[in-house]
């Protein structure tokens, strides 16, 4: 939108930028964690399907994995005050939610942050072996650009030493 001639964001829009690849990463990792409910595939399943529908463009990803991974429905319509929000139930045909699926979530959630932890620790390891190897590459160089100043400087020697013996040689030619 313009304003003034410049152009203005939408409220929340930044923030929905910013959080497009964090929300779908986590529910890839919700997703992940539910492999060992062996609920990966549905979890999957749900997140794409359901994940649009949320009012947040981004919220509705990892609700939607969560969902699919403990088999219940998330969202839905919800009571503020007097004020009812209408909304659609994130994998409808799960069942209701209740105490032992809270801490299911709970204990996804770490499994999801370990799984997270293990990649960060896995491209940090790829990084260092990147680093390693650029280090090593900048050594070869260097050893290589000393090596050929070094050649150049005994092509150098060589051919002030012929010109010596030439000096030389033709001084003697001259004094006999």
């Amino acid at each position: 939108m313009l304003h003034g001639g410049k152009v203005v964001l939408r409220e929340g829009v930044l923030d929905d930028l910013l959080n497009l690849i964090p929300a779908r990463s986590t529910a890839l990792l919700i997703a992940a964690a539910s492999l060992f409910r062996g609920r990966i595939l549905i979890a999957l399943k749900i997140m794409m399907r359901d994940g649009k529908y949320h009012a947040s463009p981004n919220a509705g990803w990892p609700e939607a994995a969560m969902a699919g991974a403990l088999d219940v429905w998330l969202a839905g319509p919800r009571r503020y005050g007097n004020r009812v929000r209408q909304a659609r139930r994130l994998h409808g045909a799960g069942r209701d939610a209740d105490q032992a699926d809270i801490f299911g979530s709970l204990r996804l959630l770490l499994i999801a942050q370990i799984l997270f932890g293990a990649m960060m620790v896995i491209m940090l390891v790829f990084m260092m072996v990147i680093i390693m190897v650029m280090i090593f590459m900048v050594i070869i160089m260097i050893i290589m650009i000393i090596i050929v100043i070094m050649m150049m400087m005994i092509i150098i020697m060589i051919i002030i030493m012929v010109i010596i013996i030439m000096i030389i040689i033709m001084v003697i030619i001259i004094m006999i």
